[in-house]
């Protein structure tokens, strides 16, 4: 799964519509949308994000277990 799809999964899984991300981080319209359609996004805006939506980014061993309702990005 692609950074921005775990993101958009998060978003619909705790029904935050872009309007509400968008006004917690503090965005424009425009800008909202063109960074949930970035083909590769930072990890600096992918963290602020992750973190509007009360999840955070993890870095760990490969061959460890990921959470129930972790995220794998490849």
């Amino acid at each position: 799964m692609k950074a921005l799809e775990a993101v958009k999964d998060i978003m619909a899984k705790n029904g935050v519509r872009q309007s509400v991300l968008r006004k917690r981080l503090g965005l424009e319209s425009n800008t909202m949308t063109m960074r949930l359609n970035m083909k590769n996004i930072g990890v600096e805006k992918l963290n602020e994000m992750l973190r509007a939506l009360d999840y955070k980014l993890v870095i760990m061993p490969s061959d460890a277990r990921i959470g129930q309702d972790a995220y794998e990005v490849d």
